[in-house]
């Protein structure tokens, strides 16, 4: 079953490269390319996948050039579909919350491909989605990741994801204020307070860890394929993060936010607690579990006077530590 996984991988990509060309690819064009990317395939399977999507009806055909034969991809063309009031809307947001990303080489397919279907509407479904601009804004400011990030890291990147290959990478620790070199089994690419981070399992450390991508001086693709750890899961390793910064010790958090804060951290903090205990005199019990303590520190202290630490005394003893570094910071002699 996995060789028929990675062969239809193979022939999609395949798809792919044919479809990013005008002029059309040679078979030995094709075969280089899919080395390139590390796919280590002879030039006689890669004939034989042309052959296979050829035979289930993908439009490819052939052109002779001279002494050479080169093969294209006919565009696919997608009839109109009528559309309701609520589908035209949510294809003006699926467009909108995309634009911030769609310079994101995993995305800009995707994002051509909702901004042509709405170019190719009936002018009048297509005039009501210019409309809604005046009616429906989106903040960038909240989705936009800051970084002017190089697109070439990133398809690298997405590529060792992809066919779960190895890199090799130097990267920029901000605690150590040093670049290393690193091996790295990429697993995920996300975008987290307007940053791109990596997860993946960095064989020096020996543990899945993040990466935050701005800090890759360099990123290269092996030819080293990697199994992902059976006991890994992404909604186990994010389960008890604050943002992004983990320890490996989990601590259980109580504090007490009083009456005139309680109703903000409900309506605004919820999302950050596994649960939450109103009191009789209006105060409320924040409860959550967490691995490390130094992104909450600051959290605690926004709230000034508002926010007592109940438990633990770790983060009770940080918090008194940081006010009394204030306090040194702003006293005035007399």
């Amino acid at each position: 079953m996995k060789n028929v996984l990675k062969q239809v991988e193979r022939q999609f990509y395949v798809l792919s490269l044919l479809g990013r060309s005008r002029e059309g690819i040679t078979v030995k064009e094709l075969h280089s390319m899919l080395q390139k990317d590390g796919i280590d395939v002879s030039a006689r399977t890669v004939r034989r996948d042309l052959d296979d999507l050829t035979l289930a009806n993908f439009p490819i055909y052939e052109e002779k050039r001279g002494n050479s034969t080169r093969y294209m991809l006919k565009k696919m063309e997608l009839r109109p579909v009528p559309f309701s009031i609520n589908e035209l809307i949510g294809l003006y947001f699926l467009k909108e919350l995309l634009y911030p990303v769609s310079s994101l080489p995993v995305i800009q397919d995707a994002y051509g491909l909702i901004f042509r279907s709405i170019e190719d509407l009936p002018q009048p479904d297509r005039k009501f989605i210019l409309s809604l601009r005046e009616h429906f804004k989106i903040d960038y400011l909240l989705m936009d990741p800051e970084e002017n990030i190089s697109s070439e890291i990133l398809e690298t990147l997405g590529k060792g994801i992809v066919y779960n290959l190895v890199i090799r990478a130097s990267y920029y620790s901000f605690r150590s204020n040093a670049v290393t070199e690193r091996e790295i089994e990429p697993y995920h690419l996300i975008i987290k307070n307007r940053h791109y981070y990596l997860i993946g399992y960095c064989r020096e450390r020996g543990e899945v860890r993040d990466f935050r991508v701005s800090r890759f001086r360099r990123v290269e693709l092996t030819s080293e394929q990697f199994n992902q750890a059976a006991d890994y899961s992404y909604a186990d390793y994010i389960r008890h993060s604050w943002h992004i910064l983990k320890d490996k010790e989990i601590y259980d958090i109580k504090i007490r936010f009083t009456p005139r804060k309680a109703r903000f951290v409900k309506e605004y903090e919820r999302q950050h607690a596994d649960r939450l205990k109103e009191l009789r005199d209006g105060s409320l019990i924040f409860c959550r579990r967490v691995a490390g303590l130094e992104e909450v520190v600051p959290w605690v202290l926004s709230f000034g006077g508002e926010a007592e630490v109940l438990s633990p005394p770790e983060l009770r003893e940080a918090v008194v530590k940081h006010l009394k570094k204030m306090q040194l910071t702003y006293s005035v002699e007399e």
